[in-house]
């Protein structure tokens, strides 16, 4: 099935029996989700690393603000109810794989995004390594940014 036909399937899913004839690209589109975190203070569960974007987007990279191995741990990415699971819990990846640091950096290939009916999730933790420079203490927010394509429908 090709992409326009996905994309209006999913759409109908979403908004009842509506007659669409045409799905546009807008362009680039990106994610962000944001966990504040205190330095040192080592944080099991992130639980702020969720949302639902208000367009259909299909999900191509992500990219951590790890500043250092060892930082956030990451032991699965969900997106319209697919899970990437990318580790277990006794064997998380580290974030820094999606830093752009990173010498060969993570892609992701999730299906289409629904806007409303679908979350994206990190589920990370936060390891309470201080990064060189920064002080004990500090407040500072990690963040995992996804980006993609944006698609519209047109009638």
């Amino acid at each position: 099935m090709d992409l326009e036909s996905l994309l209006l399937r999913a759409y109908k899913l979403v908004a009842g029996d509506v007659i669409v004839a045409k799905v546009s690209e807008l362009g680039d589109f990106e994610l962000p989700l944001g966990q504040e975190i205190i330095l040192g203070t080592p944080l099991k569960n992130m639980k702020e690393l969720v949302s639902r974007p208000d367009v259909f987007f299909k999900i191509e990279r992500m990219i951590c603000n790890s500043p250092c191995p060892g930082f956030v741990y990451i032991t699965d990415i969900k997106a319209s109810n697919m899970s990437a699971a990318i580790a277990s819990d006794d064997k998380p990846m580290d974030s820094y794989n999606f830093s752009p640091a990173a010498k060969v950096p993570a892609s992701l290939g999730f299906h289409h995004v629904i806007p409303s009916s679908s979350r994206v999730m990190v589920f990370a933790s936060y390891s309470g390594l201080v990064p060189d420079g920064c002080k004990i203490g500090d407040a500072t927010y990690f963040t995992a940014t996804f980006y993609g394509k944006a698609y519209c429908f047109n009638d």
